[in-house]
């Protein structure tokens, strides 16, 4: 059986404290798409495609997998709604959605994305600063260690109790995975080195 059901149209978000295992569970589900492109402010990410650095390189790139390195968010995000079955990861998708204000383009992608087969994964560490459609509109939330009160407080609005009560001690690299649609849940041990296929 598949760790997540992903779908063309699926949100992911990947949440929990730093140097617990979020960006590397983005690589290996990010890989699960045939088409893609990751924004990658923070210069970590140049292993999953094709490098580009300016938002009209990807209008002229004929490559399925891309990797932006910039800043341009509402650029690219823009580029993503011209699209279809297409997927688009974002680390620290805080910065792009904060609590009180949202990129216009990334709350298209997350309200209506889904009619363009548009997949989202997202990976925060501020848990409690996410603005809340990136949870409202999720499929699954990848829960990681976390032991802050202020973020385990904010996920008791998504997500139940017994699952909350987990995360201050999960083992290292352990996540629990949250369905949002059947409110079911399980722990899963750490992603394998080797970026397997689900």
């Amino acid at each position: 059986m598949s760790l997540l059901n992903l779908k063309p149209t699926s949100i992911v978000m990947i949440l929990g404290n730093r140097r617990t295992g979020k960006s590397h569970l983005g690589k290996w589900l990010i890989k699960n798409y045939p088409r893609y492109v990751v924004f990658d402010s923070l210069l970590e990410h140049d292993d999953l495609g094709f490098v580009v650095h300016d938002h009209l390189s990807l209008y002229r790139t004929v490559k399925d997998r891309i990797v932006y390195q910039g800043e341009d968010f509402h650029n690219v995000a823009r580029y993503i709604l011209t699209r279809s079955n297409i997927a688009f990861m974002v680390d620290e998708i805080e910065l792009r959605a904060t609590k009180h204000k949202i990129d216009p383009s990334l709350d298209r992608i997350i309200r209506h994305g889904g009619h363009a087969n548009i997949s989202l994964i997202g990976i925060t560490r501020s848990t409690n600063e996410v603005h809340n459609n990136c949870l409202r509109f999720a499929n699954y939330l990848c829960l990681f260690k976390m032991h802050f009160e202020n973020d385990l407080k904010f996920l008791r609005n998504w997500v139940g109790e017994e699952a909350i009560a987990q995360l201050p001690y999960l083992k290292e690299h352990y996540w629990i995975c949250y369905d949002l649609e059947t409110h079911t849940w399980a722990i899963y041990s750490p992603i394998p080195l080797r970026h397997r296929r689900l």
